[in-house]
């Protein structure tokens, strides 16, 4: 199922669900319950390495909400949210170039009950405890540089099951994703679906989550270098995660990706990322975390290269009153010798936020080129970056 009939699929069972909760239900005298809100958001950047660019952006999200009691603890929910957005950006002087695209960006209807719940339609799905160098970033491409927290959904079916005890179970079903999300590099082939689950559960003071998905990728290594003619490549993931609270929170999370070999992507790859992160009784509170990142990266063809790329992000952050908060975060990458240096400050009102960002990157060997697995920029950026964001 491609992209364009799953979010045909997508609108047709939102529409229906519209349908139903405009209608009056006999029998039910509680009313619908809607609501509607936007993100409207506003940028400039101005680099001048790795080249000399300068960019105005603009995107609004608007966002309806709908939902209606159908029984005793039984509800009928679901969200549109559009994506209106464009840039005009000009590099090493040349002419002004122009892009703007319309799209979903959210698009479900949900049923759900206190514990359980299911959801169909174009929506978010992410897990994990790490925040910055994320193992477990499998559908989405959220970049902890981006104060925004942007991200595109997936089309899906999603199944959770939340019991007494805080353990929770989930599975889904996916179709019509044929871009690359998250740590993955490959698409998705055409008409295929995509299935996984997961399952968390306390442990003490702890929570333990394994997370499982099964896909066929499309037999590319990078854009444009295709690899011999296949029909897919067999790609499972298994996800293993820990958070532990010791005062100090510790967590460490991990994706074993096995690929059916095919002599351009390793075939065996293993994220793995531990961080800690803790508030310092520092003015109103300093938040700091420390993460450490492996990418141990296995190919079945010999003339190809193993290695391991490590990297290491560091994040401090403080609010100075009520309404502003400067915080910095240092990413290394030791693959490269990249260090990249993020000074922030923003403020916030009950409506408004402005967020000033200044960046570095110091190339340290000179080499600007890296591993597509190393979750870090490939040249040494340099500039700075405001972003004002409206919300109502």
């Amino acid at each position: 199922m491609n992209d364009q009939h799953t979010n045909r699929l997508s609108t047709i069972l939102t529409l229906v669900f519209l349908l139903v909760c405009l209608k009056p239900i006999q029998g039910t005298s509680a009313d619908m319950d809607w609501s509607f809100r936007g993100e409207a958001a506003l940028w400039s950047v101005a680099e001048d390495e790795p080249s000399d660019k300068r960019e105005l952006g603009y995107r609004y999200l608007p966002e309806l909400n709908l939902s209606l009691p159908l029984s005793d603890g039984l509800l009928l929910d679901g969200m549109i949210m559009g994506n209106l957005s464009g840039t005009a950006y000009t590099i090493d002087g040349s002419d002004s170039e122009t892009t703007h695209k319309e799209k979903p960006y959210r698009l479900w209807a949900r049923l759900s009950t206190d514990q359980a719940g299911i959801r169909l339609g174009l929506q978010e799905i992410s897990f994990g405890p790490g925040k910055i160098l994320r193992s477990l970033r499998w559908f989405d491409q959220k970049d902890s540089r981006d104060p925004t927290g942007f991200t595109d959904g997936v089309n899906a079916l999603l199944f959770r099951y939340y019991f007494e005890s805080n353990a929770n179970v989930w599975a889904w079903s996916m179709a019509g994703n044929q871009d690359p999300m998250g740590i993955s590099l490959l698409n998705t082939v055409d008409n295929s679906y995509e299935y996984g689950g997961r399952v968390q559960i306390p442990a003490g003071s702890a929570e333990i989550g394994v997370s499982l998905h099964r896909r066929q990728a499309e037999p590319f290594a990078y854009p444009g270098v295709p690899t011999p003619d296949a029909d897919g490549l067999q790609e499972n993931r298994i996800g293993f995660d820990l958070t532990w609270d010791l005062g100090v929170g510790l967590y460490l999370e991990s994706t074993y990706l096995k690929l059916e070999e095919n002599g351009f992507i390793p075939e065996s790859q293993l994220f793995f990322t531990l961080g800690c992160d803790y508030t310092f009784d520092i003015g109103n509170g300093l938040g700091s975390i420390v993460e450490l990142m492996g990418v141990d990266l296995r190919y079945n063809n010999q003339e190809m290269r193993d290695g391991t790329v490590w990297l290491l992000a560091v994040s401090e952050q403080i609010s100075l009153n009520l309404l502003d908060q400067v915080g910095v975060l240092a990413l290394r990458n030791f693959d490269t010798d990249i260090t990249t240096l993020q000074a922030s400050w923003a403020r916030t009102t009950d409506n408004w936020v402005f967020t000033l960002l200044a960046y570095a990157s110091d190339t340290g060997s000179g080499e600007t080129e890296s591993s597509p697995f190393s979750f870090s920029s490939n040249s040494g950026q340099q500039g700075i970056r405001l972003l004002v964001q409206f919300n109502h």
